[in-house]
């Protein structure tokens, strides 16, 4: 194996490992964990669509913090199309821009 080659294994372990912080992070914050922490037992029920949607949110924002709001990688990162990561940053309505460093 070339030096190359293990240096772009390096990279790519170091952005798996970035990116399972990151969601161990998102879970952490996530509603629901965060109303079960507290007890609540959501007797009326909790909004599915919304909870997947800022999920997904979390998601494509930790693979532009990674990425440096670079989306072609982000969409690398998270194992789509580049197309289709833009049509849920425009649905989300997220600034790839801002997490530019």
């Amino acid at each position: 194996m070339g030096a190359r080659a293990g240096q772009k294994r390096a990279e790519s372990k170091d952005v798996a490992e970035e990116i399972r912080d990151e969601l161990r992070r998102v879970m952490h914050e996530t509603s629901l964990l965060t109303a079960l922490a507290e007890g609540n037992n959501f007797s009326g029920g909790m909004d599915f669509y919304a909870a997947v949607a800022e999920y997904e949110r979390s998601l494509i924002e930790a693979a532009l913090r990674i990425s440096n709001g670079q989306k072609k990688r982000a969409a690398r990162i998270l194992t789509m199309s580049p197309t289709t990561l833009h049509g849920k940053i425009k649905a989300l309505g997220i600034d790839p821009d801002s997490f530019a460093h």
